[in-house]
Order: structure tokens, then sequence, then C-alpha cells
């Protein structure tokens, strides 16, 4: 009896730590904490950024998580001009089309008002890979430009 009292114990605790301890899925505006996550070169004046982590997340999976940080950051018009070359510089712009399942729900309304997006499909004629950006795990990504001082950002810690 006590050995099935210690099992049903364990099990309510794995259940709570796990439920626990998923990154809640939320938009912030600190510029602080982005920064703890990603270098943010220059100083930006404002930024919206989400993370969330990728994967099945109906079961406790073993091992490092991976996830998504997506973020629009503006800046004054000279640092966002020296970003942008600098960032063009260091690699070669590709294009890339998203599917809408694809585009981070941070992005959908801000991509719908600025550029021509249906709901199915989206291409970004240029993208970059923003290596000035790159911090900790957040090594793999995209960049594209807005026409309002605007880097969008779509990073992976994988």
């Amino acid at each position: 009896m006590k050995m099935k009292r210690k099992l049903f114990a364990s099990l309510i605790i794995i259940l709570i730590f796990s439920c626990c301890s998923r990154e809640k899925n939320y938009v912030s505006d600190d510029l602080k904490t982005l920064n703890k996550l990603i270098t943010l070169p220059g100083k930006p004046i404002s930024a919206k950024f989400k993370t969330e982590q990728l994967g099945d997340e109906s079961f406790i999976e073993l091992g490092p998580k991976d996830y998504n940080l997506a973020a629009i950051i503006v800046y004054p018009k000279n640092q966002f001009d020296s970003l942008k070359t600098v960032i063009e510089a260091q690699s070669e712009s590709q294009s890339k089309t998203y599917k809408s399942d694809e585009i981070n729900t941070l992005f959908k309304d801000t991509i719908k008002r600025r550029f021509n997006f249906n709901d199915a499909i989206f291409t970004v004629e240029r993208t970059y890979e923003p290596k000035l950006f790159f911090k900790n795990s957040y090594r793999h990504g995209e960049c594209f430009f807005g026409n309002e001082n605007e880097i969008y950002l779509n990073l992976y810690a994988l």
C-alpha cells in the first residue's frame, strides 16, 4: 500500500513539474530581456518579441528543447541604415516563401499591413543571415527589413 502511494505521489509531482516548467508564449517589449536572449547592436527605439518552444508539447521530451524567437526591432534611422549595410555585407540575400502557418503570429498583423500578404503564402524577396544578433543558442534563422526602420528577426535555438 505504501509503495502505491509513493508511486502515485511521484506521478503527481512529475505532472505538476512538467506543466509548470513550460515556457509561456507571450509578446514582450522588454529590451533588457531581449538583450539577454540575443545581441542587440546599437540602441533600439523599441522591440516586440515572442519566444515559443518548438515541437510536440503533448508529451515530456528528454534533452534540450528547440525554441523560436521572433522579434520586430525598431532603430533610429541612422543606426538602421548602418545595421542594414553590415547585415547585407555579411551574407547573401535569399528569397524565402513562408506558408501562413510558418509565419510567427507576432509578424502576421504587421506583415499584412506593410507587405502584400495573403492568407496562404508570403514571399520575402531578400532575407539575410542576422549574424550581428546571434547569441548563446540563437544561431540560426533569418532577418528582413521593413520600410519604417524595422528589422524582422526569426531566430532558432536548436
